[in-house]
């Protein structure tokens, strides 16, 4: 094990974790709880800011946090799991802050006055292209005790969480799941990284989640910067600033 001294600037206080000699950066990043500090990531236009808050904090903690990142926050919206922060309205706030946890992913958008449209089906075909040659990346293992879990007959598998799954039977198990990798046993959510391998791929399947998670609200847009953005008039083929 590896002691790590973390010292909090505010107060001084300093407090000692022990990390494994494996660590890896979620290891560190679970660490900083013990701190009274929560993770935040901000996602905005392929950008991953990182910053952090007292667990305690109030509305104005977050203003101030935003306002280092974003100068103007005002010209965009921030999405924390599917729900838009009003961060002029204290009851919003208080509404929605029990959805901050650690690690937690807040999506900003750029609102604008115009946009393009987002096209799924072009990044559907990408993905469908690709899969086959993602998935030579991947290592299989023959066990005659545990084959498929589709077919129950191919013994060459690959490991999915709690079961086997063969290459052959990945192709319509993955599509009719819309693209997202579920156990078949617990139904956890996999993540892509922790199967695929190749990181091209695991781009285009992130790049699919943000874009259908932004056609859940009408005035999403892409402008022609690529930038994923919010078009507040609806006006067609105008773009962000940029």
């Amino acid at each position: 094990m590896i002691p790590v001294t973390f010292t909090t600037p505010a107060n001084g206080k300093v407090y000692t974790v022990q990390l494994p000699d494996d660590f890896t950066r979620s290891d560190l990043i679970q660490a900083v709880p013990t701190l009274d500090m929560i993770n935040i990531h901000f996602n905005y236009v392929g950008r991953n800011y990182l910053a952090q808050l007292q667990q305690n904090f109030n509305l104005n903690d977050l203003q101030q946090l935003i306002t280092c990142y974003f100068k103007n926050p005002f010209r965009y919206r921030f999405i924390i799991s599917g729900k838009e922060l009003d961060l002029l309205n204290s009851e919003s706030f208080a509404r929605y802050q029990s959805l901050f946890r650690n690690g937690i992913n807040i999506l900003v958008l750029e609102r604008i006055r115009g946009g393009g449209y987002v096209e799924i089906e072009i990044l559907t075909n990408i993905i469908l292209h690709d899969l086959e040659q993602a998935l030579q990346r991947i290592s299989t293992t023959n066990n005659a005790e545990r084959p498929c879990e589709i077919c129950r007959e191919n013994e060459n598998s690959m490991k999915l969480c709690c079961n086997r799954i063969c290459k052959v039977c990945f192709g319509n198990y993955f599509s009719h799941s819309t693209f997202q990798l579920k156990c078949m046993t617990c139904h956890q959510k996999v993540p892509y990284d922790r199967f695929f391998v190749s990181p091209d791929f695991i781009h285009s399947l992130e790049s699919l989640t943000e874009v259908c998670e932004l056609m859940r609200y009408i005035d999403c847009q892409i402008c022609y910067c690529g930038s994923l953005v919010v078009n507040e008039t609806l006006y067609a083929q105008q773009t962000c600033e940029n």
